[in-house]
């Protein structure tokens, strides 16, 4: 079942290498495939184990989901490659961001997008399964016709693809001074990039509400230093990881209801 779900059979335990930059699935329209990710790979499930991301290390895995049938799920890819509805003509929700609103781990009807779009009665588009911002900024801006009322985000694993290069060059730098101006350069780097997302996010969709959903830590990657003036953060900690998804590594379903809840309130002030 694993070896059909990735190319030319190769063992998904080696299917990712720690190389400058893993290479993605691709997500064919309008398939279905049973595992999808770095860690969605099939039998990671550990009931009563703790998450392997830092991150969801300290929520428990309550669910048997490698082997209750009553759990199991594909992930269906729409007729443009991405989770959840392709009908584009009334879209009040778009979502984008990478695997955690993508839903990585769980069926999408346990998702975030799904839960926000139906607790607040509008249809939405999820354009989500990115690594780095600049990536979903180069998909996002490619839509038209789309006046969403509200547009939600989320953290990814970096601002752009310069943080590749660091992630392979800081382990083999000695000299602590030349890394931490490095790194002092990449946040400077980073807020310029943000601020002229924000910029033009509002120009491509001026009538909607912006958020992001994001952890309230500095991640390794993820970090910049301007501070967004349209775009609203909803953060969430570590302590609000309360249960896992299948592959061990994603918080799950009660933690996206949770999640939603959190972002509902937020939409609602």
């Amino acid at each position: 079942m694993i070896e059909k779900d990735f190319p030319n059979k190769v063992d998904p335990r080696l299917y990712y290498k720690q190389t400058l930059r893993p290479e993605k699935q691709i997500r064919e329209p309008n398939t279905s495939t049973k595992y999808y990710g770095r860690h969605d790979t099939g039998n990671k499930c550990k009931v009563g184990k703790g998450g392997s991301d830092h991150f969801t290390h300290d929520a428990i895995q309550e669910l048997d989901w490698d082997n209750d049938p009553k759990l199991d799920f594909e992930y269906t890819w729409n007729k443009y490659g991405y989770r959840g509805p392709d009908d584009l003509t009334n879209v009040g929700i778009l979502f984008a961001g990478s695997s955690l609103l993508l839903g990585t781990g769980l069926p999408y009807e346990q998702s975030i997008p799904h839960l926000v779009s139906k607790e607040l009665g509008l249809d939405h588009f999820n354009l989500s399964d990115f690594d780095t911002l600049t990536d979903m900024a180069d998909k996002l801006f490619d839509l038209t016709n789309l006046d969403p009322k509200y547009i939600i985000l989320n953290d990814f694993w970096g601002i752009n693809d310069t943080n590749w290069l660091m992630r392979y060059w800081i382990p083999k730098e000695k000299d602590k001074k030349v890394v931490k101006e490095v790194r002092e350069t990449f946040k400077n780097s980073n807020g310029k990039i943000f601020k002229m997302f924000e910029l033009a996010l509002k120009q491509k969709f001026p009538n909607a509400k912006y958020f992001i959903l994001q952890p309230n830590e500095r991640r390794k990657h993820w970090f910049y230093d301007y501070e967004p003036k349209d775009i609203k953060s909803i953060y969430y900690t570590q302590e609000e990881m309360i249960d896992l998804a299948r592959d061990q590594t994603h918080p799950g379903p009660k933690t996206h209801k949770y999640l939603t809840e959190k972002i509902i309130n937020e939409l609602s002030r």
